[in-house]
C-alpha cells in the first residue's frame, strides 16, 4: 500500500487489517478495483452501494435512538441564542444554490456509482450503455464469502470503536468533573 493510493479512510483498515487477514468493506471496494485487469468497477460500485445502504440504515437507527435527545441538552450559563439572518428577496436564490450544491455534491456522485455498479464494464455514460445495465455485480457480491466477512468485520469494528470512544469520553468527563 502506498500512501498516494490510499485515502485517509482506507489507510488504517488496509494496513492493520491486511496484515491480519481481516477485510472490511472499504478495503474490499479498493481490492475489487485493484486485483483484476480490467478493473471490476461494477463490483466496486456494488460494494459501494451496499456500503451506502448499510450506513443509511445505521443513520436511521441512530436518528431513532436520539429522537428525544433534547431532554438531555446541556444548559449553558451564557445568554447566547442562535438567530436567523433575514436575506429577504435572496432567499429563493440561496435555496436554489443550496439545492444545486446538494445535487452536485451528493446526488450526482451516488447516481454515478449506482450506474457504474449496474454496468458490466465502464465506458462512459452513453445511451447504449443503458441497454447493458445488469444486476450481475450485485449477485456476485451477494455470493461472495469475503463480502459477508467484510460486513461483519465492519460492524464489529464500528461498534468496538464507538464503545471504546464512549468509554474514553466518559472517563475523561468523570475526571474533568472530579
Amino acid at each position: 500500500w502506498s500512501s498516494d493510493v490510499c485515502s485517509s479512510d482506507l489507510d488504517i483498515p488496509a494496513l492493520v487489517g491486511s496484515a491480519g487477514g481481516v477485510a472490511v468493506l472499504s478495503t474490499d471496494v479498493f481490492e475489487s478495483i485493484r486485483k483484476d485487469l480490467p478493473p471490476s468497477y461494477g463490483q466496486a460500485g456494488a460494494f459501494s452501494i451496499v456500503l451506502v445502504i448499510v450506513v443509511a440504515l445505521l443513520l436511521m437507527l441512530q436518528a431513532r435512538l436520539i429522537r428525544h435527545a433534547e431532554r438531555f441538552q446541556t444548559i449553558s450559563g451564557k445568554g447566547f441564542r442562535a438567530r436567523g439572518l433575514d436575506i429577504g428577496k435572496w432567499r429563493w436564490a440561496a435555496g436554489a444554490w443550496i439545492a444545486f450544491m446538494l445535487f452536485i455534491i451528493v446526488v450526482l456522485p451516488l447516481v454515478m456509482v449506482l450506474f457504474v455498479s449496474l454496468s458490466p464494464f465502464y465506458d462512459g455514460v452513453r445511451a447504449e450503455a443503458f441497454s447493458r445495465l445488469t444486476f450481475e455485480s450485485y449477485a456476485l457480491v451477494a455470493k461472495s464469502k469475503s463480502f459477508r466477512e467484510a460486513i461483519g468485520n465492519s460492524l464489529v469494528l464500528g461498534a468496538a470503536t464507538a464503545t471504546f470512544v464512549c468509554a474514553l469520553t466518559a472517563g475523561g468527563a468523570w475526571l474533568a468533573a472530579r
